[in-house]
């Protein structure tokens, strides 16, 4: 009688050991699965090169969408996102044109976009927009020449600069008020002291005032025309002629030539 629950005992233990094995059988099976099934992957991937899916998304690690790779109702292109959920850049090619949208931040206290174009380190051209202003800038790779044009709260201005140390500065402004075409020596900095720069002026003030002015770099300086600033013993009624010349010389002596 003694020997039949030796036996029991032995049969619930090979029992036992015969499920471990099946166990481990089991979870052998699922990681060999898993391997064949990458190796299978990869070998698609590898012989194929092409991944076929209705949409790409892109998160971050907070799970918000950041980017989407998606046919949109305007057609097939590319959108990237802020963390806020605002669109930052859309890129769409459908139809027969081809689209690069850049948003300007509106949750930003001083949002901007850029669009910069670089030749190795060296940047060459940029196109900056912001709320209420808009840049275009381009430089040379050698020298300093540069272009820039501006809109900014209301001005237009366009400056051109000529490569060397002594090129010389073209500009052109406007806004409400007056309208500018300017030629002038770029400045040269004595000691750290401002000096007086050469330059030419043509200029329309509103409403309908013409100047021209002259300027050498010793300080001289001649105005044709109706200048904003009237000379000192000069009668504001005699400046009211475009055929008036106003000559100041670096000292302070002013001549001024008007028609009788």
């Amino acid at each position: 009688m003694s020997a039949e629950p030796d036996e029991t005992e032995k049969l619930f233990e090979r029992v036992e050991r015969l499920e471990s094995q099946i166990r481990w059988i089991k979870r052998i099976s699922v990681v060999a699965a898993g391997v064949l099934g990458v190796f299978v992957l990869g070998y698609r991937l590898a012989r194929y090169r092409q991944v076929t899916a209705q949409e790409f998304i892109l998160t971050d690690a907070s799970g918000r969408t950041r980017a989407r790779l998606a046919n949109f109702p305007e057609g097939p292109g590319l959108e990237v996102y802020a963390a806020s959920g605002e669109r930052r850049v859309q890129l769409i090619g459908g139809g027969e044109e081809a689209t690069l949208n850049l948003y300007i931040p509106e949750t930003a206290g001083k949002g901007a976009t850029a669009v910069n174009f670089f030749h190795g380190s060296v940047l060459m051209s940029s196109f900056r927009a912001a709320p209420g202003a808009a840049y275009l800038e381009m430089h040379s790779s050698r020298g300093n020449a540069e272009a820039a044009l501006t809109l900014q709260h209301g001005t237009t201005s366009l400056t051109l600069i000529g490569s060397g140390a002594e090129a010389p500065k073209v500009s052109l402004q406007t806004d409400a008020t007056h309208a500018c075409a300017a030629l002038a020596a770029t400045d040269q900095p004595s000691a750290g002291v401002a000096q007086p720069a050469a330059r030419g002026s043509l200029c329309m003030f509103s409403p309908g005032l013409p100047e021209l002015e002259l300027a050498d770099l010793r300080g001289n300086r001649a105005v044709l025309g109706i200048p904003q600033t009237t000379p000192a013993g000069v009668n504001q009624a005699q400046e009211n002629s475009a055929a008036s010349l106003n000559l100041e010389h670096k000292s302070g002596k002013t001549v001024h030539l008007a028609p009788q």
